[in-house]
């Protein structure tokens, strides 16, 4: 069965500081393969996130609402949404996932504000969720992986399904966030910055860090499971952030499997003005000359 879904990333922080919402990207890509539909709401750049997601939901026939929540001041913008959507339509399903339902789900889902969680890894979670919807049983809820839920008012969280690498042929629905030309911004590399994440997970275990407590020590790169000859994906970013969308530099954040992903990436054609680089400068990679961009 075909659901169609709303994503929304509740605001965290600042217009200017709006980077690509890579989490959602990521899943609204992976619900599309599996035959569901999915819109996207940054609520970075909306300047009025609750009028905008209150006129989708009168307008559009949405299963399901999901929304991405970090610990911090997200989980506040998240709390005052999911109001507004209960406000709206009241029975239409709210699902959290993000880092704070992963890590916190007994306090994620005490109150009324969501009635499912996906925790870590969520797509397929997800989509085996809306395939349920709406009127799952307790047995098939049960079934899904990587899902917390409400059995009457005892919390439920399912198994936790194993880190797998997606495999992804397709490039990023960077069109979803209407004009991703908005999300360039100037930094060290380049006066066009976009970001890319090129590794899910990481290998280390920093007990002060979100990552290392969800994926405790996977780390994968994220075309480890295409078939051999397919086009690598973070190739085609470059290509289509450079000539769709006029970027001149390609961000990734630091650490070793985003060094192996680039070392390896430098070694296929890449578009000349093009800067590619880690989030911060590292001896382990070249520095970025940004003399070279506009």
């Amino acid at each position: 069965m075909s659901a169609r879904v709303l994503l929304v990333n509740p605001r965290i922080t600042s217009r200017a500081r709006a980077r690509f919402p890579l989490s959602l990207l990521n899943v609204a890509a992976a619900l599309e393969e599996h035959g569901h539909a999915a819109d996207i709401v940054d609520g970075n750049l909306e300047p009025d996130t609750a009028s905008a997601v209150s006129r989708l939901l009168r307008e559009r026939g949405y299963d399901a609402i999901g929304m991405s929540v970090m610990g911090g001041p997200q989980v506040e913008t998240a709390l005052a949404l999911s109001d507004v959507v209960r406000g709206v339509l009241p029975s239409l399903p709210i699902v959290w996932g993000g880092y704070f339902p992963s890590l916190y789900p007994d306090a994620a889902l005490n109150g009324t504000h969501a009635d499912f969680l996906v925790r870590d890894q969520g797509e397929q979670a997800l989509a085996d969720l809306l395939t349920a919807l709406p009127d799952a049983s307790p047995q098939r809820l049960g079934g899904i992986a990587n899902l917390s839920w409400r059995d009457g008012a005892r919390p439920v969280h399912n198994t936790s399904r194993k880190v797998r690498s997606p495999a992804r042929a397709e490039l990023l629905p960077y069109e979803k966030l209407g004009d991703p030309r908005r999300y360039l911004f100037k930094s060290f590399m380049g006066r066009r910055t976009a970001v890319h994440q090129a590794a899910l997970g990481c290998r280390f275990r920093c007990t002060f860090c979100g990552v290392a407590a969800m994926f405790r020590g996977v780390t994968l790169l994220p075309d480890a499971a295409l078939p051999p000859g397919t086009p690598r994906i973070p190739c085609a970013a470059l290509l289509a952030i450079t000539g769709r969308y006029r970027g001149s530099a390609l961000m990734l954040p630091p650490g070793p499997t985003s060094t192996t992903w680039l070392n390896d990436s430098l070694r296929e054609p890449t578009p000349a003005a093009m800067v590619i680089g880690p989030a911060q400068p590292s001896a382990s990679l070249p520095s970025a000359d940004t003399s070279q961009t506009s």
